[in-house]
């Protein structure tokens, strides 16, 4: 007989997880408005884009900003169905991050250690993601042996 307290914990982290869904969804909404904005903004004042490359990598760093927050709910959804958090999709999710950071990052005036700073965590977590990848395919294949497929 499953106990009460295990059904409280449950019902908290539950509700829990849906708050947190639901704060990001409308985080991912508040972005894109902000996007929307910002781009009428842009288009009907063209003396207001002081420089358009700056521009351009904020609409875009914004944009990778929805995507991640999409990739984080995706995680969280998953979970609450499998109750598993799959390390890949959080790895791909810091890659992302991190990408986004140096896809932004302002190479005329910034630092080259902040540089290589960004570009050693891309390859730290390509790394991760390729080690848990193949354990996760050499586990996967081990089983379909043992179950004799």
């Amino acid at each position: 007989m499953p106990s009460r307290s295990g059904d409280i914990l449950n019902l908290f982290t539950k509700v829990v997880i849906w708050i947190l869904v639901i704060l990001l969804c409308l985080l991912a909404v508040l972005t894109i408005f902000g996007i929307f904005t910002d781009l009428f903004e842009a288009l009907k004042d063209f003396s207001q884009i002081d420089d358009i490359r700056a521009s351009i990598l904020d609409f875009i760093g914004e944009i990778l900003l929805v995507v991640i927050i999409l990739e984080l709910v995706d995680t969280i959804m998953v979970y609450t169905k499998e109750h598993i958090i799959r390390v890949g999709s959080v790895i791909l999710v810091a890659i992302t991050a991190v990408s986004r950071e140096l896809i932004i990052f302002d190479y005329h005036n910034g630092d080259y250690l902040m540089l290589f700073g960004i570009s050693a965590g891309i390859v730290s977590l390509a790394v991760v993601f390729w080690v848990v990848s193949h354990l996760y395919t050499d586990a996967k294949n081990k089983r379909d042996i043992q179950d004799g497929v």
